[in-house]
């Protein structure tokens, strides 16, 4: 079994990146035991930036108490988190800008970090070009890595300025079913790729 948390911080939630998002939750369902908390940013009421009061050094945590707290606070108890994020002007969204900020509380604990070792999923896409979207993964994906997750699976998807959608891609949804399946009763936290191949820093077209 599995705790899974899966946050999309795009504004729409049916769009690309609450489709692949979404593809991936299908496979780590199924009949598995799996325990999956999902998070639409966008539905969630207020939630703020950090404001670096510097309380988290002292406390172990945010002391904000608001949209984001519950998010934090079960990343902390996930095996594997899935973040998402649309491309605007070259970056993530302002919502998963804030969230990220916000895990700054993370950062700061150093060896007592509860997110080290932790396996997670980044599925960023864009009507950019494919090298954008990549590029932002990637480096999405280090800041991650500097709050203490394994990021083992990128998967960078570019509408081509709006041509294609995810939902009509049926070839790389069933690669994504396949990356939740392989996420299916996992036991020991142990996670490898579903594809054989990393997706990292492709466009997953």
């Amino acid at each position: 079994m599995s705790n899974i948390e899966a946050i999309v911080s795009s504004p729409r939630g049916n769009g690309n990146t609450g489709t692949l998002v979404n593809a991936i939750l299908d496979g780590a369902m199924g009949l598995s035991t799996n325990i999956i908390k999902y998070y639409g940013l966008s539905n969630i009421r207020s939630f703020y930036g950090c404001d670096a009061c510097g309380k988290c050094r002292s406390e172990g945590r945010c002391v904000q108490n608001d949209g984001l707290t519950d998010i934090l606070d079960n990343l902390a108890k996930a095996d594997v988190a899935i973040f998402s994020t649309p491309v605007y002007f070259n970056g993530p969204s302002s919502q998963f800008k804030t969230l990220i900020d916000r895990m700054y509380s993370f950062y700061v604990q150093g060896d007592a970090n509860p997110l080290k070792g932790k396996k997670a999923i980044l599925v960023v896409s864009g009507s950019a070009p494919a090298g954008v979207v990549s590029s932002v993964g990637e480096s999405i994906a280090a800041v991650l890595g500097s709050i203490g997750f394994d990021v083992y699976e990128i998967i960078a998807y570019s509408d081509e300025g709006g041509s294609k959608s995810a939902k009509d891609d049926h070839e790389l949804l069933k690669r994504m079913n396949g990356i939740g399946l392989n996420l299916r009763n996992n036991k020991n936290n142990r996670v490898q790729s579903a594809l054989g191949v990393p997706i990292r820093g492709c466009s997953a077209s």
